[in-house]
C-alpha cells in the first residue's frame, strides 16, 4: 500500500506548545521534518530490519509508517490491522498516547488533555506493572478492527495468545485473581516468573562456588536464556534448549574459554534442578506458545503489519512467534540497537536476527511449493543522535566501532569527589534533577551513597538503560571492572602499534564496551568518568591521543559541577525513576519537589518490591507484605482530593494483592472492594468463606463471568453441604430455576439433601423418587403414601416389588438378610397391588419364610408361564430349602417329583450358563443382583462393557476381591461384563454343584433306592421295627417288573443329575475327585440293582426302556459314564477296588451297549503298572494282566473265551486278590450262565431241550451269547475252585484280600446271600450237566459246617444227602420269587426227556427268539434280550426253526450295528479321564486362547458392527462398503468402541471420586476439584457424543438403501476426537495402557494401515482408495 507522506507532514499535534509556536511563527519550527534515511525507511514498501544507537528515530520511523498506512487504508475503506510491540510498558503508552494525538491533530480534532493536567500525577502511567483495564480484550482471538492500531507490550501478547491456547503463566508471586478463578485443566498454572532479579536472589546463591567463581549471574543467565534456551537450533531440541555438546560446540559465550563454557552448562544443569517445579522462565513461555501454535494454529486473524521496537531485548525464538503473527513476508518491521543489549537475558545479534528470518522464509510452505518467490527484509541502518551531545555520540562510535575505550579517569581524595559533585553557587554536596551518577552494580551504589550520603541519584548501568540525563558521571567504572588492565592496554597496542588484537584471549571487553557505550550515550550534554583506580589508564590515553577525551592532571583542581533544579524538574524526574520501576529514586526525587505523599508512594512499591524479591520460606516474607499492604491501603485513603482518582484506586488494589499473597482474604477483599476491583473482591470473600458478601458483590457489580461461575458453583456446594433448609434454599437462590439445582444435587451425589429441599416444598412424589434411585425403598414408599398425586399409588407398589427384588436375589439367606426386607413384606396391605405382584409378593414372603412346598408351586407357575427369571429364583430357593431331604422317602413317585424338580433347576443353570444374552434382560440382572454400571445409556444396553455388583448379590464378595484395591471400600464393585458374567456362570456352577451334592447325599440315604434285603428274603427286619434300618422295607407282592424299572429310573434320573457336576475355576481337582466319587458310587448302585444279592427284587434281565420315561435321554448319560470310570481305572490309583471297578463297569457296559463298549475295553489304563501287578498278583503265570483275562470274556468274537473266564475266577480266588465277593459273585453267575449256555449249543443233540436256569440267567446268557468253542474241562475246573470260594465265605479258609461291601471279608458278618448265590451257580452247573453233580456235591459240602442259615434253600443245602435234595433246596432258593423263577426249556408239550426240577416253569419255544419271549414279564423287549429287538424290526423272521447242535446267534449284520442314528446328543460335561500332565498343559493353552479371542474378537461389540456388515452387504451393487471399510468395521472398530466404553466409565469413577472430595474437602479447595470436574464431564460428555456417532446404530454408516457408506478418511477424522480425550483425562487421572487402544485406535491413525500405503498400486484403479467406499 502506498501513501503520500506530505499529507502527514501537514499536521503537529494540538497543544498549548503548538499555540506557542504559533505565536512566535517560525515557518519551520513546528514542522516535524524527517531526515532523507528516515524517510527512505517510512517509505519503503516491504519489510524492513533497522539497526541505530539510541535517539536516530527508529521509533518515530514506526510511528509516522504505521499512522501513514492508516491514513491510507481509511481513504479506501480498508481499515488495518496494525501491531507495536516493545518489551518497555511505558514506550508503548508514550508510542499509543503520541498517535492518538497526531491522529486527532490530523481529523481536525482538539486534543484531549491527559488525566495528568487535569488531576496531577498519574499512578496508572507511571506504574510498568498496572494494567490498563478495557484497552485490551481477554484473548487474542477476541481482537476486533477497533483495537487497531495496537500498541502493547511482548508481555502482554503473549498473555493474549496464552489465554486462547489455555496456557497460564503468572511472572510473580503477585495475586493473579483471573488464573485462580478460571482456571481450566489444559491450563498448568505455571509461576513464578524466573527473571533475573529471581535468579539472581533465589538461585544464584545456591550455586556451586567452584562453578560459578570468575562468572557473572548477568552473563550467565544471558547464556541459559539467550543461547542455550533462546537461540534458533533451540526450536528443534525435543525438550527446547541445546544439549552439552552443541552448546559447547556454538556458544558465544562472552568467555571463549572451553573450561567456562563447560561450567555454565554445568550450572544450567543445576539450575533446572533448583528452580520450582512450577516456575518458568522467559524461554518456556516462547517455547510453549509455539508449540500450541504449531499444533492447533492461530486462534484469530492475522495482523496486516508488525513493528517490533528494542528488538534487541527480545530472544532470537520471539521472532519465531512473532513472524507467525503476520506471515505477510512485506509487512514486518524489526528495531533495535545492540549497543545496548546489556538486558539480562538476552544474547542478541540483529545479524543472526537477519540469518533467521532468512530461513524462515525459506521454510515458508509457499516458498517451498513454488507459489512466491522469497522475500528478505531490508536492511538499515540510523546514525544520526537526537539526544546526545555529538562530542559523546562520537566517543560513543568509536567505543562500539573500534574497541570501546574509556573516557576520563582519575582521583582517590574523597573530598575531591564531594567537591565535584558541590553545587558551585549555594556550595551545597548536590547533583540536580537532570544529573546521575552510574556505577557498576548494586554493590558498588550502596558504597558509594554510604560515603557520600543521599546527596543524588545513583543508578546502576542496568538501571540507566534507556534513560537520558543532561550530566552524567561513571564512578569507578575501571575500578569495579573484570578487565584486567592487560585487557585496556591490548586496545591502547592495538590502535597505537597495530598490533593483533586477541577477541579470544580479551572477550571479557566485548561486554564491557557495550557497558561503557550505554553509560556515555546516557548523557545529552557532558560525562565525568571518575575512577579511583589507575586500571583504566591505557583507555584514557587512547581517548585523550584521539582527542576524545579531556584529561584532568592530578594536580589540577576538581571543578564544582553540582547544579540545583525546581521542584517541577525533580517531579517530572521522580515520574521517569518510577516508571522505570526505580523506586528509591523516584522517592528521593519527590522528597527534593516536595511531595511527600508521593515519596510514601514510591517508598511503598519499593517495599514491594523488596517484600517480592525474598524467597518464599523467608522468615519476613509474610510480615514484609503485610506491612506494605497496610501501607498502600494508609496511602489510598490519605489519597487528596486533587489527585487523580484512579491513583487511590491503583493503590487499594496493591494492597489487596499483598494481602491476597499473605492469604489475609478479608482485607484483600475489602481493599479489592475499595480498588474498584470486584472480580477480585469477590474471589476474596469466597475465599474467606464469607459466599454471601461475594453473592452480593456478583449482583451488584460486573465481574469477570467464569470467575462469578466458579464463586456460584463453590457457594452451591457449601450451601448444601450445610444440610439445612435455609442454606439449601440459598443454594437454590443461585440456580435459574429448580430444575437445575435439583440436577446440581444429583450430579454432585447429594442424594439427601436432594429429599430434604423436595420436602421442603412438599414435592413428595419427586422425594420418593429420589429415595427410589437410592434403593431406600422403604423410605420411597413412604413417600409415595403422603403424596396426593394420583399416579403415586402405582408407584408405590411397583416401588416395593423393585425393593423385593433387589433385597432378595437368588441365595437369599434369611439369616443375613437386611431389617428392610421385612418392612417391605409388612408395607403390602398397605399398595394397591394387583394379582400378579400379589403372586410376586407371595413368592417373596415364600422365599424369606422358607416355605419349600410354597416355592415349589411358585417354581412350578412360572415354569409353566415361562418367567424363567421367577422361576429360578423360586426353585433356587426351594433346592436350598431343606426340600431334597425329601427324596429318603420310600415312595418312588414322591422321589421321582423331587428329582424331575431338580433337574428342571439345573436346565435353568444350564441356561443361564449357556446363554449369555439372558444375563443382558433387567429381570435376570434383578435375580442376580447386578446391573449396567450407572453411567451406561440405555440406548447402547446391547454393548455395555461394565456391570455393578450389588451386596445382595450372590457373587458380592468375590465381586469384591476382583476390584481393584483402593483406599475406600467400594459398595458396588464395578466389572466389566465378562468378569461379572464369568463370576455368575463359576458360582452357579458351584451353587449346582452343592446341589447336586445334596442330592447325591440325600439320594444315597433314600429308602426308595434301598430296599432291604433282609426284609425281602426274611419278611421281617428286627431294626426297622426299632428305627435304626434306613432301608426301605417294601413288601414283595408289591414288587412287579414296573416297580422295579421305576426304581432303575431313579438310579438313571440321579445320574443324569450328578453329571453336571461341573469343574469350577480354583475349585477343578476338588470337583473331577468329587465327581469321580460320585461316579463309582452311583455306578455301584446301579449295579447292585441289575445284580442284586436278592434274586426277588429284579435285575438287569428286567430292564425295559419302554418302561422307562425318558430312557433315550438317560441311557447315553450312564453309557459316557461307563466309559469314564473305566478308561479312568488304574491299578496305581485304586489298587483295593480296582477290580471290583473293573467288573462292574464291564458287566453294565456290555450290557448297556456291547458294540459301542466293545471300541475301549481293551484300552485304558487296566494294563499300566506291569511291576506294582506282579508284586500285588494281578498277572498271571503267563504274565499277562488278570484284568486283560476278565474283559477277554465279554469279547463275543474270542472263540476260548469261556476259558479266560474261568481262569480268570481261578487267579482272583487263587490269589485272593482284592475284590468285593458280591461283584465277583454276579461274574461268577454270568460266566456260569454262558457256560451252561455253551454247553447246549455245543454238546446237546436236542437244542436246548431241558435247559433249566433261572429266567433271568437265561435271558443274559444269550445277550451274552455262546463261544464257537465248546467247553472242554472248563465247567469241572470252575466247581472245585467255587468250592473253595464257598470255604472262605463261611471262614473255613484265609480270605486274603477279598471283601465285602467295601470292607475287608475278615471282619464282615457271613456273608450268607452271596453263599446263596455261589450255591445257586453250583447246582445250576449240576442240573444242566450231569456229569458235574458228583462234583458239585462235592463242592457243597464244606456248608455242613453251618449248622443253619436264615435262608430255608441254604438249610436245605445243608442237610443234602443226595442230588435230589439238592434239586429241591435250588427250588426253595428260586422259585420263590415272581420276578425270577427258575425256568425248563422244552420243545414240545409231550413230557421231556428230562427230569425237571419240581417248582420250575416250563417255557415252550422252537427258536431262540420264541424262547426269549417266553421269559417275558411284560409285552415289552427288556434290553437284556436284543435280539427282539431285530426280530421285531425285521432283521429276523418270526418262527426261524432251531438249528440242532448250536445256538442262534445274531447274525454279522445284527452284530455290528451302528448305535442308533437318533440317541440325543448330550451336552459335554466334565471329563472324568485322567490326562497327563501334557494333556492338561494344552487344554490350558487352548482355553487361554478361546478366552483370549473371545474377549479380543467376540462379544455384543463385535456382533453389532458384524450385524452391520451384514446389512451392508445386502446393499445394492454400487452402495456396499467397500474392502477397507469392511476392514474397519470388523476390525478396530470394535475396539474403539469398547475402549470408549472404559473411558466412559473412567469418567464417572473420576466424578465419583471427585464428588466425595467436594463433599470432604475445605472450601478453599474447591475451586481446583471444581475446575477438575468440569474437565472431567466435558470429556464425559464429549465421549458419550463420539460413541453414539460410532456405535452400529448411529447414521454415521447405511443410512439408507441408496446411501452410499462413509469413507474411511470420515471414521479416522473421528477416531482422531479419541487420541485427543484420553490425553485430556490423563491430566486428570491414572490412566494405563489399554489393550483395546492399541487394538483400535492405534491402527485406524497409523500411516501403516492399507488404505494409507502409498505403494504401487495401492490408488490405481483396481485397488480401493482412502476416500473409495464401493466394491
Amino acid at each position: 500500500m502506498d501513501f503520500d507522506l506530505s499529507r502527514l507532514e501537514k499536521f503537529v499535534p494540538l497543544s498549548q506548545t503548538f499555540f506557542e509556536a504559533i505565536q512566535k511563527y517560525d515557518e519551520n519550527s513546528f514542522m516535524f521534518a524527517v531526515s532523507s534515511p528516515e524517510y527512505r525507511i517510512i517509505k519503503h514498501p516491504s519489510s524492513c530490519l533497522v539497526l541505530g544507537r539510541s535517539g536516530t528515530g527508529k521509533t518515530t520511523c514506526m510511528m509516522f509508517r504505521m499512522i501513514g498506512l492508516d491514513i491510507v487504508a481509511e481513504k479506501y475503506g480498508h481499515p488495518l490491522r496494525q501491531m507495536f510491540v516493545t518489551q518497555s510498558r511505558t514506550l508503548a503508552r508514550k508510542v499509543r498516547s503520541y498517535s492518538m494525538q497526531l491522529r486527532q491533530t490530523e481529523a481536525n480534532a482538539v486534543g484531549v488533555q491527559s488525566g495528568e493536567t487535569l488531576h496531577g500525577l498519574s499512578l496508572m502511567e507511571m506504574d510498568e506493572n498496572a494494567e490498563e483495564e478495557g484497552v485490551l480484550p481477554a484473548r487474542f482471538s477476541d481482537l476486533e478492527d477497533s483495537h487497531f492500531p495496537l500498541f502493547l507490550t511482548y508481555d502482554q501478547l503473549c498473555r493474549l495468545l496464552e489465554a486462547d491456547y489455555e496456557l497460564q503463566f503468572n511472572p510473580s508471586a503477585l495475586f493473579s485473581p483471573i488464573s485462580h478463578g478460571t482456571k481450566t485443566l489444559g491450563s498448568h498454572l505455571r509461576q513464578p516468573l524466573v527473571s533475573f532479579d529471581y535468579f539472581e536472589s533465589n538461585i544464584w546463591p545456591h550455586f556451586d562456588e567452584r562453578l560459578k567463581k570468575g562468572l557473572h549471574a548477568a552473563l550467565v543467565y544471558s547464556e541459559f536464556m539467550g543461547v542455550i534456551k533462546g537461540s534458533e537450533d533451540s526450536l528443534n531440541k525435543s525438550r527446547h534448549y541445546l544439549d552439552r555438546k552443541h552448546y559447547e560446540k556454538r556458544s558465544r559465550a562472552h568467555s571463549g574459554d572451553d573450561t567456562e563454557r563447560t561450567r555454565i552448562y554445568s550450572l544450567f544443569e543445576a539450575y533446572h534442578k533448583l528452580r520450582p517445579p512450577a516456575s518458568y522462565d522467559v524461554a518456556d513461555r516462547v517455547h510453549a506458545l509455539i508449540e500450541a501454535m504449531r499444533e492447533h494454529g492461530l486462534k484469530g486473524q492475522y495482523v496486516d503489519f508488525l513493528y517490533v521496537d528494542e528488538a534487541q531485548d527480545n530472544l532470537i525464538i520471539d521472532a519465531a512467534l512473532l513472524r507467525t503473527l503476520c506471515p505477510n513476508p512485506h509487512r514486518l518491521f524489526f528495531a533495535g540497537d545492540t549497543a545496548q543489549t546489556i538486558s539480562v537475558g538476552s544474547a542478541f545479534r540483529f545479524s543472526e536476527l537477519k540469518a533467521f528470518m532468512y530461513r524462515l522464509e525459506r521454510e515458508d510452505s509457499f516458498v517451498k511449493r513454488g507459489r512466491r518467490k522469497a522475500i528478505d527484509p531490508s536492511f538499515f541502518q540510523l546514525s544520526t543522535n537526537y539526544r546526545s551531545h555529538s562530542g559523546i555520540v562520537n566517543v560513543a562510535a568509536f567505543v562500539v566501532s573500534a574497541h570501546k575505550p574509556v573516557f576520563f579517569s582519575g582521583r582517590e581524595e574523597r573530598s575531591d569527589f564531594v567537591r565535584l559533585i558541590s553545587d558551585s553557587e549555594s556550595g551545597n554536596v548536590q547533583l540536580g534533577a537532570h544529573q546521575v551518577i552510574i556505577v557498576r552494580d548494586e554493590n558498588a551504589a550502596q558504597r558509594l551513597e554510604a560515603e557520600i550520603g543521599r546527596v543524588a541519584v545513583i543508578l546502576t548501568l542496568y538501571e540507566s538503560k534507556g534513560m537520558e540525563f543532561d550530566d552524567v558521571l561513571l564512578y569507578d567504572f575501571f575500578t569495579d571492572s573484570a578487565a584486567t588492565p592487560a585487557d585496556w592496554r591490548a586496545i591502547l597496542l592495538a590502535q597505537h602499534d597495530g598490533r593483533v588484537f586477541d577477541e579470544r584471549k580479551h572477550s571479557i571487553l566485548q561486554s564491557e564496551l557495550k557497558s561503557f557505550y550505554v553509560g556515555l550515550t546516557r548523557a545529552r550534554e557532558r560525562v565525568w568518568i571518575w575512577d579511583r583506580s589507575g586500571n583504566g589508564r591505557e583507555m584514557e590515553n587512547l581517548l585523550a591521543t584521539s582527542l576524545l577525551a579531556t584529561t584532568y592532571d592530578i594536580n589540577q583542581s576538581v571543578p564544582q559541577l553540582g547544579a540545583s533544579s525546581t521542584a517541577k524538574e525533580w517531579a517530572k524526574q521522580a515520574r521517569q525513576y518510577f516508571s522505570k520501576s526505580l523506586y528509591g529514586e523516584a522517592a528521593f526525587c519527590f522528597t527534593k519537589a516536595g511531595m511527600n505523599w508521593w515519596a510514601s508512594v514510591a517508598l511503598a512499591y519499593g517495599d514491594r518490591q523488596v517484600a517480592t524479591r525474598l524467597p518464599d520460606k523467608h522468615p519476613r516474607r509474610l510480615s514484609a507484605f503485610s506491612e506494605v499492604a497496610q501501607n498502600f491501603d494508609r496511602l489510598a485513603q490519605a489519597s487528596g482530593k486533587s489527585e487523580d482518582p484512579k491513583n487511590a484506586l491503583l493503590l487499594f488494589t496493591n494492597a489487596g494483592e499483598c494481602f491476597a499473597i499473605i492469604s489475609n482474604h478479608l482485607s484483600a477483599a475489602e481493599a479489592f472492594f475499595r480498588g474498584w476491583k470486584f472480580t477480585e473482591a469477590a474471589y476474596h470473600y469466597r475465599m474467606q468463606g464469607m459466599f454471601d458478601e461475594a453473592l452480593d458483590v456478583i449482583k451488584t457489580h460486573p465481574i469477570d463471568p467464569e470467575v462469578a461461575r466458579s464463586i456460584e458453583y463453590a457457594a452451591k456446594l457449601v450451601f448444601s453441604r450445610k444440610h439445612d433448609v435455609q442454606s439449601l434454599h440459598k443454594a437454590r437462590e443461585i440456580c435459574e430455576s429448580k430444575d437445575e439445582f435439583l440436577e446440581f444435587l444429583q450430579d454432585h451425589g447429594f442424594e439427601e439433601q436432594r429429599i430434604q429441599f423436595l420436602e421442603s416444598i412438599t414435592e413428595h412424589e419427586e422425594a420418593a423418587a429420589v429415595f427410589w434411585r437410592a434403593k431406600d425403598h422403604v423410605e420411597a414408599i413412604s413417600r409415595f403414601l403422603v403424596s396426593t398425586k394420583p399416579s403415586s399409588g402405582a408407584k408405590a407398589a411397583e416401588c416395593l416389588l423393585d425393593g423385593l427384588r433387589f433385597n432378595i436375589t437368588l441365595g437369599f439367606k434369611r439369616e443375613n438378610a437386611l431389617p428392610v426386607v421385612s418392612k417391605l413384606l409388612s408395607m403390602d396391605q398397605q399398595l394397591p397391588l394387583d394379582q400378579k405382584q400379589q403372586l410376586e409378593v407371595s413368592l417373596f414372603q415364600a422365599i424369606v419364610h422358607c416355605r419349600a412346598d410354597e416355592l415349589l408351586a411358585h417354581g412350578r407357575y412360572y415354569i409353566n408361564h415361562e418367567k424363567s427369571h421367577s422361576a429360578f429364583l423360586a426353585l433356587d430357593a426351594w433346592v436350598y430349602s431343606g426340600a431334597l431331604k425329601g427324596l429318603e422317602v420310600e415312595a418312588l413317585d414322591q422321589v421321582a417329583a423331587l428329582l424331575l424338580v431338580c433337574q428342571q433347576y439345573c436346565n435353568l443353570v444350564q441356561t443361564v450358563i449357556q446363554r449369555p444374552d439372558l444375563l443382558e434382560k433387567p429381570e435376570m440382572q434383578q435375580v442376580f443382583g447386578i446391573s449396567w454400571s450407572s453411567n451406561s445409556n440405555a440406548d447402547d444396553q446391547d454393548m455395555k462393557p461394565y456391570r455393578q455388583v450389588h451386596p445382595q448379590s450372590f457373587i458380592y464378595a468375590k465381586a469384591c476381591d476382583k476390584q481393584p484395591q483402593i483406599d475406600e471400600p467400594v459398595t458396588a464393585p464395578t466389572l466389566s461384563r465378562d468378569v461379572v458374567d464369568d463370576l455368575i456362570r463359576n458360582t452357579l456352577l458351584e451353587r449346582r454343584n452343592q446341589v447336586l451334592g445334596a442330592i447325591h447325599f440325600y439320594a444315597h440315604q433314600s429308602r426308595a433306592l434301598n430296599p432291604c434285603t433282609r426284609f425281602l428274603v426274611t419278611g421281617s427286619c428286627p431294626s426297622h421295627q426299632t428305627g435304626q434300618c434306613r432301608r426301605g422295607h417294601i413288601q414283595q407282592s408289591v414288587l412287579t417288573i414296573q416297580s422295579f424299572n421305576e426304581v432303575f429310573r431313579l438310579h438313571l434320573l440321579v445320574i443324569a443329575l450328578l453329571d453336571q457336576v461341573t469343574a469350577v475355576e480354583d475349585a477343578s481337582k476338588t470337583t473331577q475327585t468329587n465327581r469321580s466319587a460320585m461316579q463309582r458310587t452311583w455306578l455301584s448302585r446301579i449295579f447292585d440293582a441289575c445284580y442284586p444279592e436278592s434274586h426277588k427284587i429284579g435285575n438287569l434281565s428286567d430292564v425295559t426302556p419302554d418302561l422307562i420315561d425318558g430312557y433315550a435321554s438317560l441311557i447315553p448319560i450312564l453309557k459316557k459314564w461307563l466309559q469314564e470310570v473305566f478308561l479312568s481305572l488304574c491299578l496305581s490309583n485304586d489298587l483295593p477296588f480296582f477290580l471290583s471297578n473293573l467288573l462292574k463297569t464291564s458287566m453294565l457296559a456290555t450290557s448297556v451297549d456291547y458294540m459301542d463298549t466293545r471300541r475301549y475295553l481293551l484300552n485304558g489304563k487296566w494294563f499300566a503298572d506291569q511291576e506294582l501287578a506282579s508284586k500285588e498278583g494281578f498277572l498271571q503265570e503267563d504274565g499277562r494282566p488278570i484284568a486283560g483275562a476278565v474283559l477277554t470274556w465279554f469279547n463275543r468274537r474270542t472263540g476260548s473265551r469261556h476259558n479266560l473266564g474261568v481262569y480268570a475266577i481261578r487267579h482272583i480266588l487263587g490269589r485272593k486278590l482284592p475284590v468285593d465277593v458280591d461283584v465277583l459273585s454276579s461274574y461268577v453267575e454270568e460266566v456260569c450262565g454262558q457256560l451252561i449256555l455253551n454247553h447246549f449249543v455245543h454238546y446237546m443233540s436236542y437244542g436246548y431241550e431241558g435247559l433249566t436256569m433261572p429266567r433271568s440267567w437265561i435271558i443274559r446268557a444269550f445277550m451274552r451269547q455262546s463261544s464257537e468253542l465248546s467247553n472242554g474241562r472248563m465247567p469241572y475246573i470252575l466247581i472245585p475252585w467255587l468250592r473253595s470260594f464257598l470255604e472262605i465265605l463261611i471262614g473255613r479258609l484265609d480270605p486274603g484280600q477279598l471283601r465285602y461291601r467295601g470292607t475287608p471279608l475278615r471282619q464282615s458278618p457271613l456273608p450268607i446271600l452271596i453263599v446263596v448265590r455261589v450255591c445257586r451257580c453250583l447246582v445250576m452247573l449240576g442240573v444242566n450237566n450231569r456229569n458235574s453233580r458228583d462234583e458239585v456235591l462235592r463242592a457243597i459240602e464244606p456248608l455242613k459246617q453251618l449248622n443253619s442259615a436264615p435262608d430255608p434253600g441254604l438249610n436245605r443245602l445243608i442237610a443234602a444227602q443226595g442230588w435230589k435234595d439238592v434239586e429241591d433246596a435250588a427250588h426253595l432258593t428260586i422259585a420263590s420269587s415272581t420276578l425270577d423263577a427258575l425256568v425248563t426249556v422244552t420243545h414240545t408239550t409231550q413230557p421231556s426227556i428230562f427230569p425237571t426240577i419240581p417248582g420250575s416253569r416250563l417255557v415252550f419255544c422252537n427258536n431262540d427268539a420264541e424262547l426269549l419271549r417266553g421269559l417275558l414279564m411284560d409285552p415289552h423287549v427288556p434290553l437284556a434280550a436284543p435280539l427282539l429287538h431285530f426280530v421285531q424290526s425285521g432283521f429276523m423272521g418270526q418262527g426261524t426253526p432251531l438249528q440242532s447242535g448250536f445256538s442262534m446267534v445274531p447274525s454279522p449284520q445284527v452284530d455290528e450295528r451302528e448305535p442308533a442314528q437318533g440317541a440325543a446328543e448330550i451336552p459335554g460335561q466334565l471329563e472324568g479321564i485322567e490326562y497327563t500332565q501334557q494333556h492338561i498343559k494344552s487344554v490350558r493353552t487352548i482355553q487361554s486362547l478361546f478366552r483370549r479371542h473371545r474377549r479380543r474378537a467376540g462379544g455384543p461389540i463385535a456382533a453389532a458392527f458384524e450385524e452391520l456388515v451384514k446389512r451392508g452387504l445386502k446393499l445394492p451393487e454400487g452402495y456396499r462398503p467397500g474392502h477397507f471399510l469392511l476392514l474397519c468395521l470388523r476390525g478396530p472398530l470394535p475396539h474403539v468402541l469398547k475402549y470408549l466404553q472404559k473411558l466412559k466409565d473412567a469418567c464417572q469413577e473420576t466424578i465419583s471420586s471427585l464428588n466425595k472430595s467436594l463433599e470432604l474437602s475445605k472450601h478453599e479447595e474447591l475451586d481446583a476439584l471444581n475446575v477438575k470436574g468440569a474437565e472431567v464431564r466435558r470429556i464425559r460428555d464429549e465421549t458419550n457424543k463420539l460413541y453414539k456417532e460410532l456405535q452400529p446404530s448411529s447414521e454415521l454408516y447405511f443410512k439408507g438403501p441408496e446411501t452410499a457408506p462413509p469413507s474411511v478418511a470420515e471414521i479416522v477424522e473421528k477416531v482422531n476426537l479419541v487420541s485427543d480425550l484420553t490425553n485430556r483425562l490423563r491430566w486428570l487421572t491414572e490412566l494405563p495402557d489399554d489393550e483395546d487402544y492399541d487394538l483400535g485406535v492405534e491402527p485406524l491413525l497409523s500411516n501403516r494401515v492399507p488404505w494409507r500405503s502409498n505403494k504401487p498400486g495401492m490408488n490405481d484403479t483396481s485397488q480401493p482408495t482412502l476416500d473409495e467406499v464401493h466394491v
